[in-house]
């Protein structure tokens, strides 16, 4: 994750994301510092929207879907793959 220094108020009210901003620095991609893999918060003990939610991703990786939208908007793939 590469962060820009730019205002927040500049960039929440932004018509056009994306223009005016530029990633800089080296991607942080360390293990040590972010982690294994990628994670969504979900309130602890809602067991159904995680298994709503590991089916949906299931159910895209399965499709395809998944592959094309991390080749066009990602450098890499978070499962690995």
């Amino acid at each position: 994750m590469r962060f820009s220094p730019t205002p927040f108020r500049s960039m929440t009210s932004c018509r056009c994301p994306g223009k005016g901003y530029a990633f800089v620095g080296p991607e942080l991609k360390d293990p040590k510092y972010v982690g294994e893999g990628a994670g969504i918060a979900v309130r602890k003990g809602n067991a159904e929207l995680v298994s709503q939610l590991n089916s949906a991703i299931d159910g895209i990786r399965a499709s395809g879907e998944y592959q094309k939208i991390s080749q066009k908007y990602f450098k890499s793939d978070i499962y690995g793959d």
